[in-house]
């Protein structure tokens, strides 16, 4: 067989090479984005929950009325408009929407010093969450957590109602908390 007249295509032993070089290369770089992805979907959610509380605040301020946000279950909340129609403290709801963390993998969603059944953070007339001691419905029935901020003035203590978003545990577990301040603010921390 002259040069010229050579077989041309890749040998079995080539193409076993190649697949195998491809094998090493995808199990190095697979976790890795792997890790990423779960990474982004956690904290994707939990920023979308974070605008949804800043809108039920805005909402309140807005339109003098209470907004909340009750958790559904974990992985589903709603959005909810409500007004107090009776001195007994009974509340008429308008359901305004409902979110899913399905839409982000498996990533689930829990009051921060709360059970899951039936969490509602309620903001107030004022946009400021609703507190617990409230004495009429609707109030937050979620636990109201604290932290030392220092500041160049010293240390201060603010008050704050949260959830956790936590993705899947698969190669990593990540969470994040959605804060909401006694005034309103809303802060995600990592």
């Amino acid at each position: 067989m002259s040069h010229s007249q050579r077989r041309r295509g890749f040998s079995l032993v080539e193409v076993i090479i190649s697949i195998a070089l491809l094998s090493i290369i995808m199990a190095l770089v697979l976790p890795p984005f792997t890790n990423y992805r779960t990474q982004q979907f956690a904290g994707q959610a939990a920023e979308e929950l974070a605008a949804d509380c800043r809108r039920m605040s805005a909402e309140a301020l807005r339109r003098e009325g209470y907004f909340y946000v009750k958790i559904v279950n974990s992985t589903n909340y709603e959005l909810w408009d409500g007004t107090e129609t009776t001195r007994t403290g009974a509340v008429v709801l308008r359901y305004k929407a409902r979110q899913t963390m399905a839409d982000y993998g498996a990533v689930t969603i829990t009051p921060v010093g709360g059970s899951v059944t039936d969490a509602k953070l309620v903001f107030g007339e004022k946009g400021w969450v609703r507190d617990s001691t409230a004495s009429a419905e609707p109030r937050t029935n979620i636990q109201k957590q604290t932290e030392t901020v220092t500041s160049s003035g010293g240390n201060f203590t603010a008050s704050y109602w949260g959830f956790t978003v936590t993705s899947a545990p698969g190669v990593a577990k990540y969470t994040y908390e959605v804060r909401v301040y006694e005034n309103g603010r809303v802060k995600v921390v990592h």
